[in-house]
Parts: structure tokens; sequence; C-alpha cells
């Protein structure tokens, strides 16, 4: 069943984490949730934190169809949700 990002947001209280939503319809009720770390983007990008959210969005951005991916892996193994 095909995957789409219902939503992007950061955490509420916190700069260094983005949660993606996944699911198999916009309004899927229990959407899998995708935590993009800045340690995440750090490891991946080579680069030194810190990381504001416009920095860490346009990673997400950058990368969305690998954070898409990664996604589906996710979901296909029986998980509801995992950190990067």
């Amino acid at each position: 069943m095909p995957v789409v990002l219902i939503s992007k947001s950061a955490r509420p209280g916190r700069t260094d984490v983005i949660d993606l939503r996944y699911g198999t319809a916009m309004d899927d009720p229990k959407p899998f949730i995708l935590s993009v770390t800045a340690e995440h983007i750090v490891y991946q990008t080579q680069s030194n934190p810190p990381f504001n959210y416009y920095q860490m969005k346009a990673y997400v951005d950058k990368n969305a169809e690998k954070l898409k991916t990664i996604a589906e892996a996710c979901i296909a193994r029986g998980l509801k949700a995992e950190t990067l």
C-alpha cells in the first residue's frame, strides 16, 4: 500500500527534532511517525551542530525520498514510530 507524507512539524518545546507523519491516506487515524534528530543530520552530513529549525527543515526537504523509503521499511516491519 502506498505511503504518503501527511505532515511535518517541530516537536513542541524541542528545536532539535522534526516529526514526519506518514500514512496510507491524508486522514490516516494512526500515522507512522519518523522523528529526525539533529544528531542524525550531523551524522549524515558530517556538519557541525547546532542546527536551527530551518536548517533541519532544509535537510528533510532535500532528503524527502530517502526519508520516505526509511518510513516505508519501518512500516513494513510493523513499527509505529522510529527515531533517527
